[in-house]
C-alpha cells in the first residue's frame, strides 16, 4: 500500500498542480512527425519530452534503428529526417551544458556523410543549419571551428568532428558559400588576435562576400528532386527551427 501510495504521488501531484508529465521522449514516433512535416505535432512532443543527460544513448539507438529499417532508397531520406531532428534537439537544449547539445550535433554531422543521394539545396540548408546550432553553445568556436574548450567531454566531441570543426566539413561540400567563407574569416581574425598578433588583412574576395552577404530572417530554399523541403504552407502548422523535411518544397526557419 505504501509503495503504491508513493508511485502515484508525483502523477497526483502533477495533476493538482496542473503541471505536465514529463516523459522520454518516443523517438520513432518524433521521427515519424517531422518526416510527415506534422511539425506543430512534433513540437509539442519535443516540448513535454525529458531531454536529460542520459537521453541521448536512447535517441541515437533508436534513430539508426528507424533509419535501418526503411527500403534502401528511403534510407537517405530518413538519414536527413534524423540529423534534422537532432538538430531541433539540440536547439532546445543550448542553454544546457555544451556537451549535452554537442552529442546530438555532432552524430548529425557524422551521420549526414553517409547520405549520398539528396538535393544539392535542401544539403545546402542543412549544413547552414548545424553550423548555426553549433554557434549556440557555449564555446561557438569549439565544433564550429575546432577551437580546444578546457571542458573534457566537449573536446572528445570537437576530435570526433575532426580537424577544423563543421566549417571545414562544410566548406568541403559548399566551398563558395559566403557564410562559410565568412565564418572562415571570422575563425582567421580570432586565431590571429588570440595569438597576439596583428591580423593583416581579409583576403579582399572574403572582404566583398561579407559586404553583399544579407542577413535575411529565412533562407529561400528551393531543393528539387526527392528530398525536398516542407512547403510554405506547413510553416504555420508548427514553429520548428529548421522545419526540414525531405518531401515538400520551402524556405525552412533557422531562427525562432
Amino acid at each position: 500500500m505504501g509503495r503504491a501510495v508513493a508511485y502515484a504521488s508525483p502523477l497526483l501531484l502533477a495533476s493538482l498542480l496542473g503541471q505536465p508529465l514529463v516523459r522520454p521522449l518516443d523517438v520513432p514516433s518524433a521521427l515519424t512527425l517531422y518526416d510527415r512535416a506534422e511539425y506543430s505535432d512534433f513540437l509539442a512532443a519535443l516540448g513535454s519530452a525529458d531531454l536529460g543527460e542520459g537521453t541521448f544513448p536512447i535517441f541515437q539507438k533508436q534513430a539508426d534503428r528507424w533509419v535501418g529499417a526503411a527500403a534502401e532508397g528511403l534510407k537517405d531520406r530518413r538519414r536527413i529526417v534524423a540529423t534534422s531532428v537532432a538538430l531541433e534537439i539540440a536547439h532546445r537544449l543550448r542553454e544546457e551544458p555544451p556537451e549535452h547539445a554537442g552529442r546530438y550535433l555532432v552524430w548529425a554531422s557524422l551521420a549526414m556523410r553517409h547520405v549520398t543521394t539528396v538535393a544539392r539545396e535542401t544539403e545546402r540548408a542543412w549544413h547552414l543549419a548545424a553550423v548555426a546550432g553549433m554557434e549556440e553553445l557555449y564555446f561557438p568556436s569549439v565544433l564550429t571551428a575546432g577551437h580546444p574548450s578546457g571542458n573534457p567531454a566537449l573536446d572528445q566531441l570537437r576530435q570526433r568532428i575532426g580537424r577544423g570543426g563543421q566549417l571545414a566539413v562544410s566548406l568541403e561540400r559548399f566551398p563558395n558559400e559566403p557564410r562559410f567563407l565568412l565564418g572562415q574569416a571570422h575563425v582567421l581574425e580570432t586565431d590571429t588576435l588570440y595569438r597576439g598578433h596583428v591580423w593583416p588583412t581579409l583576403v579582399p574576395a572574403v572582404v566583398e562576400v561579407a559586404k553583399r552577404t544579407p542577413q535575411p530572417r529565412f533562407l529561400p530554399i528551393r531543393g528539387p528532386g526527392p528530398n525536398r523541403l516542407p512547403s510554405r504552407a506547413s510553416r504555420q502548422r508548427g514553429r520548428c527551427w529548421l522545419r526540414f523535411s525531405p518531401c515538400h518544397t520551402s524556405r525552412p526557419r533557422l531562427t525562432r
